[in-house]
């Protein structure tokens, strides 16, 4: 008779999965960097300077942008005037280098944009600059050449320091394209001393024009070459407020909209912005208060919608460089109008 041997069912015993080591890692990163960031509210904000360029102002600046270019021929006397009369709070102008060493009013690296003449401002001396017609290029809104041969120059810094003692200034220097490093750029002999660079020369020579007026509470300096901003820095020793120029803004927005603004340490000492940038809104109360937070008024740059111009304010801006000052002081009029009927 046969036996038949039953075997026993077989255990198969699983193995336990083990957890990979990287959710363990992420994990504890994610903790960390929540812990980290939260630790940044705790950072203790370097303290800013008040300059009395911002002291006394009881609402936003109205900023003239080159003088009010829409309604007068740009950096001139005339047009510097005629923002005044329209209520004006500063008035913007560019300035350059001429051959001969002198500061003067003007945008673009060639005269031919704005004046009957032709030719690089850094190779033409004060003298040819003073020939030209400055306001040979401008049209009124009928498109007529209404301020032609009137007698209109390209105004020395001197001169406007000199017409306008109790104005405050926006001075935004210009630096040629080509005129940088240790590039003499076409001027004459002695503008540029040895082992300076064109940035340094202009720092030194805006500087000695300023403190020789006294005018150092009057004046806000700003460039888009930084190397100029931190040229001028350092002649100045930091009595004249400085804007910024395009790293220091690209830093702001950068620190800002990642939410790291606590980890910003200005360079500069006026923030300013325009209303967006590579499709970035900047139209954002969350930046005015991030410079704020830092004591850094925050300016808007060249506006003239005013939808925009009525948004940037709303939201509480300290100023709107425009070229049309006149249509900023309407708003701001209306504004104060409607807060006092609440």
């Amino acid at each position: 008779m046969e036996t038949s041997v039953h075997q026993a069912p077989r255990i198969t015993l699983r193995k336990r999965k083990r957890r990979k080591p990287f959710i363990k890692i992420a994990i504890i990163l994610g903790i960390l960097l929540i812990l980290g960031y939260l630790a940044l509210f705790f950072v203790v904000l370097p303290e800013r300077p008040d300059y009395p360029f911002f002291q006394g102002k009881s609402r936003p600046l109205a900023i003239a942008y080159r003088g009010g270019m829409s309604m007068a021929p740009e950096n001139t006397l005339v047009a510097f005037q005629r923002a005044l009369d329209v209520g004006a709070d500063v008035i913007h102008m560019d300035l350059q280098l001429s051959k001969d060493g002198h500061l003067v009013a003007i945008h673009h690296d060639t005269v031919d944009q704005t004046t009957d003449g032709e030719g690089r401002v850094a190779e033409l001396t004060l003298e040819e600059l003073k020939k030209l017609d400055a306001a040979y290029r401008f049209q009124d809104i009928r498109g007529h050449y209404i301020y032609r041969s009137q007698g209109i120059t390209i105004p020395t810094l001197e001169e406007v320091l000199q017409a306008f003692p109790q104005t405050r200034l926006w001075l935004e220097v210009i630096v040629p394209e080509g005129d940088k490093e240790n590039e003499s750029g076409g001027y004459g002999p002695g503008v540029i001393l040895e082992g300076e660079t064109v940035e340094r020369a202009m720092a030194r020579i805006l500087w000695d024009t300023i403190e020789r007026y006294g005018r150092e509470d009057f004046i806000l300096v700003s460039s888009e070459n930084d190397r100029f901003i931190e040229a001028f820095q350092r002649e100045s020793h930091g009595k004249v407020p400085v804007a910024a120029g395009q790293q220091e803004r690209m830093r702001f927005i950068f620190f800002h909209k990642l939410y790291l603004d606590r980890l910003y340490r200005p360079k500069v000492d006026v923030m300013v912005l325009p209303a967006s940038y590579a499709m970035i809104n900047l139209e954002d109360e969350r930046l005015i208060k991030g410079g704020h937070r830092y004591n850094m008024p925050v300016i808007y740059w060249d506006i003239t919608d005013e939808n925009v111009l009525r948004n940037v304010l709303v939201k509480g801006a300290d100023g709107v460089v425009t070229a049309k000052p006149d249509l900023v002081i309407r708003i701001l009029n209306e504004m104060e109008e409607f807060d006092g009927h609440r």
